[in-house]
Order: structure tokens, then sequence, then C-alpha cells
């Protein structure tokens, strides 16, 4: 098969392309020009809810621990109950119509939260327009492919954007914006030798530290994209209950397949657990293999994984023969909720 005439055809171009765009996606929401009332310097916490894609971006800011203040998001209707006037809330929706976030908007409203905006437009963008709250719209063209798994660019950078304009972060908008510039499209060859590992498998994604939100996308994209089931699970955590269960079902040692995510800016503790897991994972005689991700800081090295994993997803998907942007049980769910 001819990986890359595949990803050029009708069926996966505008999924390439959208990922090929995942920098340019980040800088067009990193630099929108948003603007905040002067009391939204005071937040004591960030809350944000997202469900699905939309979520994403969030996964890789608490990960990076990039946050000045507590910072939680959450997936569901009914946000924490300790919100208030000193919590900046952010809804995150790429189509806007999200009914998990439209139920949350009002929780916050009424709770008199800071409110800001993340959206492709739908009903949030109409609400936002309206009621004046500060709003990061993406332009959506960037994105062919119009699905949000796809489109993280525009979530994470507006993320940035709003961290970095209310003095959240210590991360400043010129270096963010001149990594987004640098970050290089992943190798396809690459990209197709670790798909073609993780073939007729279900791979458990492991991955430790700032990479933990990297492995949550990249399972949701497995998911999605491949209609393949995989799971995350994080080191230390797995240490202390997931080696015991790799002894059965039998079937473990014919199906599962452990995939490592590493880095050289993992903690000491941190990167002997890893080899100690391999030695667990090899007694139970069950596979793995392992991704080391390049970058000389953490944020580098997160959006290089965003990148190459992105394309990973695609590639298997080519190779599975599935069609990236066709998800009919979440179709299939929606219309019977």
């Amino acid at each position: 098969m001819d990986i890359l005439k595949e990803l050029k055809s009708k069926k996966y171009n505008s999924v390439f392309e959208s990922i090929k765009l995942l920098p340019v996606q980040f800088e067009s929401s990193l630099l929108q020009d948003v603007k905040f009332p002067q009391s939204y310097g005071s937040v004591k916490n960030v809350v944000l809810c997202g469900m699905g894609g939309s979520a994403l971006g969030a996964h890789i800011i608490e990960a990076l621990d990039i946050s000045r203040v507590p910072f939680l998001f959450y997936n569901g209707y009914i946000p924490p109950q300790f919100i208030n006037e000193e919590t900046l809330f952010i809804a995150s929706s790429y189509s806007g119509n999200t009914e998990e976030v439209l139920s949350s908007l009002k929780f916050a409203e009424n709770k008199k939260a800071k409110i800001v905006g993340v959206a492709a437009g739908g009903k949030l963008a109409k609400i936002f327009k309206n009621k004046k709250y500060p709003f990061i719209e993406f332009d959506t063209k960037l994105n062919p492919s119009d699905q949000p798994r796809y489109g993280l660019g525009y979530a994470l950078g507006a993320l940035f954007n709003i961290f970095i304009k209310l003095d959240l972060t210590e991360y400043k908008m010129e270096y963010v914006k001149e990594l987004a510039r640098n970050i290089k499209v992943s190798s396809v060859n690459k990209a197709e030798k670790l798909a073609k590992e993780l073939k007729g498998v279900a791979p458990i994604v492991v991955a430790s530290e700032f990479l933990e939100g990297n492995a949550h996308i990249l399972v949701n994209q497995l998911n999605e994209s491949c209609k393949l089931f995989s799971e995350f699970h994080s080191i230390p955590e797995l240490n202390h209950h997931l080696m015991e269960g790799l002894k059965r079902p039998e079937i473990n040692k014919k199906y599962l397949k452990f995939f490592f995510l590493e880095s050289s800016l993992f903690g000491a503790r941190n990167k002997k657990r890893y080899e100690i897991t391999k030695e667990v994972v090899k007694k139970n005689k069950i596979m793995y293999t392992y991704y080391r991700v390049s970058g000389k800081t953490r944020l580098e090295q997160a959006l290089n994984l965003l990148l190459f994993g992105s394309l990973v997803s695609l590639v298997l998907s080519v190779v599975y023969r599935e069609d990236p942007k066709k998800i009919p049980y979440v179709d299939y769910f929606k219309d019977r909720l």
C-alpha cells in the first residue's frame, strides 16, 4: 500500500491537510485579539467544560501544569459547586451546540463566574456575542476535515491566549508563537511504521507527567478514526494496580499491546518505572512498543507528539480502510438521545 498516495486521496486528504495545519490552527487562535474586562484579572481559579474533541486541549494544559491558579476541567452537565464570582469559566465547544456545555454555562452565569467562550460558531457563539463575553472564534477553513479531534490546534492556541493575556501562566506570547511556527510536520514513514506495529491489537497507551494529555488525545483519535479499542494508563498509577490484571484473560497475550510514550524530560523515578513496567509486561507475555518524543522543552514535546500522534491515527485508519471522518455510533447515540 502506498500510504502517501492514500493520504492524498479524497477519502483521507481533508484529515491529512488538517493535521498539517495544526500549527497554523494553533497560531490563529493564539494571536486572536480578545479583550478581557479589568475584573477578569482577579480570578482565583479556572474551570473549563468541554466534551469529546472540544476538551482535548484542556488535557494538554492540565498535563503541562501551566496555570498559576487551580485549573480544573470536566466533561458533563453539572459544574463543580465551588464556582463563584472569582472563577474564570471557559465554555469550550467546537460546534458551539454541545448540550452539556450549554447547560453548564447557565450554571456558571447564575454563580456570577467570569465567562469566556471558545467555539467555531453555533448557539454558544450567539450567546457570547449577544452578551459581549470575551470569545475566541475558530477560523474553520484551517480544518478541512471538520473534525474537532483534528482541529486541536484551535482549542490549544485559544487556551494559551487566555492564560497568557490574563497572566495566569509563566509562558510568554513570543515564545509560544515562535515555537508553534517552528513545529515541523511529522514523518509519514515513521507514522506508517508505528501504525503497522499497532495493527491487529488493542493498544494500551502509557504516558507520564506532561505527556498524559497527549495520551488521552491519541486514545480518542484511535477510537474515533480507526474504530479501534484503546485505553490510556499513567505511570506511576498503573504500577499500583494494572500490572496484576495482566494475567487473565489469556486472550490478553494475543490482542493487548502496550504503547509507551517516553521522554528524556521525565523525572528519574518515572524513567526507572518505565523500564521495570516493560519487564512486568514481558513477564506476562504481552507485547509492547514505545516512542521517544523529541523536543528540548515540555511544550515543544507536547506539540510534536500532538502532530505525530494525529498522523499515526490517520495512517492506521488507512491501514484498516476506515473513514476517519465518520463516527456512526456517536451519531446513532446522539439521534437516540
